[in-house]
């Protein structure tokens, strides 16, 4: 796991507030396409596993913190 975190850092870090961030939009994509968390994680944690309404909250979050509409 420690490598699929350091890996997702490299490409999206919202605590790197001064780079940009042009993997928010695809970080978006992939949570509304049920993508994110990634299946092996959420077998692990049972509450990482989103319904559609929590799953549309964090792609509004994303957005949002990205600055988006």
């Amino acid at each position: 796991m420690a490598h699929d975190v350091e890996e997702a850092r490299s490409k999206l870090n919202f605590s790197e507030w001064n780079r940009p961030r042009q993997e928010a939009d695809e970080a978006v994509e992939l949570v509304l396409e049920g993508e994110m968390p990634p299946l092996q994680y959420a077998i692990m944690h049972k509450a990482a596993q989103l319904d559609d309404s929590e799953r549309q909250a964090l792609a509004d979050g994303l957005r949002a913190t990205n600055g988006g509409e």
